[in-house]
């Protein structure tokens, strides 16, 4: 069995300890790239596909993006932020922070660019059963200047994926959850997993995949 992972830098966390704990069950590949948002893993893929070998396809693909599409950029315009960004774009007050009002993909855009991505993946992957991981939790009172991101909204942005993938038959695996029950033990900041965390999420993705693909 050939499993493909795809995701941001939490992806990048497990990865490794994925292919480690499926050793004799599976091959696991993944892109050494971070995948970002929705457009970037869109425009990437081909090359991942090509790059990792994969042109006689994978058996499953294990995918996420949304923590980089639901965040919120620091309000700060410019190197040194020096404008006011109220008198440049609609902001939110989070923390001791301003950041931008609008997510860097917004509900709407993250519903369609979902749709986009998922036909692609089928379309480079025909025969793969595809796996859509929700979004982990954030510790989001740490959040730093730059980059803000709610709970409440990756539980929205897990329903919008839950809404647009589950009638293409998409499986979804509640990472979200699961991280949600040990959060602080399990960060090492605010947003990433500490190693113990990283190796917890793998166990869980190679007993979900092994599940489902009985």
């Amino acid at each position: 069995m050939k499993i493909l992972l795809l995701g941001d830098s939490i992806r990048m966390g497990y990865g490794e300890h994925v292919a480690k704990l499926m050793e004799g069950k599976a091959q696991v590949f993944y892109p050494r790239d971070n995948g970002r948002f929705l457009q970037y893993t869109l425009r990437e893929l081909q090359d991942w596909k090509w790059n990792l070998h994969l042109q006689d396809g994978v058996d499953v693909v294990h995918w996420n993006n949304g923590l980089w599409d639901v965040g919120h950029l620091g309000a700060g315009t410019g190197a040194t932020g020096e404008a006011e960004a109220a008198t440049v774009l609609p902001t939110i007050h989070a923390g001791y922070y301003e950041y931008e009002k609008d997510n860097l993909t917004p509900p709407a855009m993250y519903e369609y660019m979902l749709g986009r991505v998922h036909q692609r993946i089928r379309n480079l992957f025909p025969a793969a059963k595809i796996i859509f991981a929700y979004t982990t939790p954030v510790l989001e009172d740490q959040a730093p200047d730059f980059l803000y991101r709610s709970n409440a909204e990756i539980r929205e942005y897990n329903a919008i994926a839950r809404r647009v993938l589950e009638p293409e038959g998409v499986v979804f695996n509640d990472l979200y959850t699961f991280a949600e029950e040990r959060l602080k033990e399990l960060h090492r900041d605010w947003v990433h997993f500490n190693e113990e965390g990283s190796h917890l999420i793998a166990r869980e993705i190679m007993e979900f995949i092994l599940n489902q693909t009985k």
